[in-house]
């Protein structure tokens, strides 16, 4: 195992980085909504956080380093599903195909264009969570996922949470 691989594993063993309120939402979130099947982009302890929860995960990563140690850490797991993808964003097509999707859970690189995708498509799904929501390039596509979804972020994290709007 080459030294990024190794540190990647150390990354993905560890605690989630999101601070302890946003992982005790999210931990309750998904138990109170009964959350099974997680869609993935950006491959992490959050990944390793849903698998020991006993979910469905298909997790897309564009670092060779993460999707090896995600490999590794999770090799006995028959509930992780990760993916190899250059673009993350042009692969939430394919990534729908894989399971129905309870939640996306947004923790990665080209965060912008994965919502974008998103709001363009009609994938279905019911609960978006995009990590780091403070961060003010990503408020164009909180815009636009707010045009089909009810924005239910709590306060004091730094997630933003959406739930799908019912088409009528």
């Amino acid at each position: 195992m080459n030294a990024e691989v190794e540190k990647a594993v150390d990354i993905i063993n560890g605690e989630p980085c999101m601070g302890k309120a946003a992982k005790e939402f999210l931990v309750n979130f998904l138990k109170e909504r009964k959350i099974n099947n997680i869609l993935e982009f950006g491959t992490g302890s959050s990944t390793k956080m849903f698998a020991d929860m006993d979910l469905n995960v298909v997790t897309v990563e564009h670092d060779l380093s993460y999707y090896a140690a995600i490999r590794i850490v999770c090799k006995d797991s028959k509930k992780v599903f990760p993916i190899f993808a250059i673009d993350p964003a042009s692969y939430v097509y394919l990534s729908f195909l894989c399971l129905t999707t309870d939640m996306v859970f947004i923790d990665g690189i080209c965060r912008e264009e994965i919502m974008e995708t998103i709001y363009r498509s009609d994938i279905p799904w019911n609960y978006l969570i995009v990590h780091d929501s403070e961060r003010e390039k990503y408020q164009k596509g909180f815009d636009l996922l707010r045009e089909i979804a009810i924005d239910l972020s709590p306060t004091d994290t730094n997630l933003f949470v959406c739930q799908r709007k019912v088409k009528k």
